[in-house]
């Protein structure tokens, strides 16, 4: 914790896994690129960043936060402080795994992570798409297309029309570079 190495979401798990044993109403919060919790106490809720010293964080602090992460123009919306079930919370070190392979160019890792992801959430199409990139970086033209095409079909059920345009995208790509 001094030396700030590891997972953040790791930090907020032990705060969960602490709170629960004291009988505590703290979850996890969807805020994107930050986990922060959120603490029930019978006249207010606290929200909580684990991993900048239980630092107590304002609407403000939220909103300044979102913009350090996603630019100067984001908003803070209600979704950003819903509860993130125990499946989101997994979903999320899984990915922070999935940033660290990616930055030290360990695709095979990579590609491990992505998979144990879709086995957790099959029906997110963005997976789908992510598996499909990682294929392509290592050769498996087959499987990427294969990918892309669960990708593009999920997103299309789903009414995810980005990912799908994303999807359609890489195998018209796929498929100019396999001709």
């Amino acid at each position: 914790i001094d030396r700030r190495k590891g997972l953040p979401v790791t930090l907020g798990v032990l705060y969960l896994h602490v709170a629960s044993k004291l009988g505590l109403d703290l979850c996890g919060l969807n805020f994107p690129g930050h986990f922060v919790l959120r603490l029930r106490g019978p006249d207010e809720a606290l929200v909580i960043d684990p991993f900048n010293g239980g630092a107590l964080l304002t609407a403000a602090d939220l909103l300044d936060l979102l913009r350090r992460i996603e630019g100067p123009e984001a908003r803070l919306m209600p979704e950003a402080c819903e509860v993130a079930g125990p499946r989101d919370v997994l979903l999320r070190l899984e990915n922070n795994i999935l940033s660290r392979a990616i930055r030290g160019n360990d695709f095979a890792r990579a590609r491990a992570v992505v998979t144990r992801m879709i086995w957790l959430a099959p029906q997110r199409a963005g997976l789908r798409f992510e598996l499909g990139r990682l294929e392509v970086h290592a050769g498996h033209m087959g499987a990427a297309a294969d990918a892309f095409a669960t990708c593009l079909d999920l997103a299309s059920d789903l009414g995810e029309a980005r990912i799908a345009d994303m999807a359609e995208e890489a195998l018209r790509r796929l498929k100019t570079k396999l001709n």
